[in-house]
């Protein structure tokens, strides 16, 4: 069960991925982001995962754009369910 939908969502990004190189739009550059504020947002503590992790934004260098810093942890056995790279 686990390994048809890991078949069905990696076919599905393939395809989704193809399709996004056809029709490439760049995104908006971002200005004047607020310095020294940071967005935070952590995984939730489910009993049906143990992945945990946070994602954390912030203005990049003179407001420009955004910085990501995301963690991700607590991944289950990589030989039964990975490879997590």
């Amino acid at each position: 069960m686990r390994s048809t939908f890991a078949i069905l969502a990696c076919s599905a990004l393939s395809f989704g991925l193809s399709m996004a190189q056809n029709n490439y739009i760049s995104a908006p550059v971002t200005e004047n982001n607020p310095p020294g504020v940071i967005y935070a947002a952590t995984l939730l503590n489910k009993t049906t995962s143990t992945v945990r992790g946070t994602i954390n934004a912030t203005a990049g260098p003179g407001g420009r754009g955004v910085i990501f810093n995301v963690d991700f942890f607590d991944f289950p056995d990589e030989r039964e369910f990975g490879p997590f790279r």
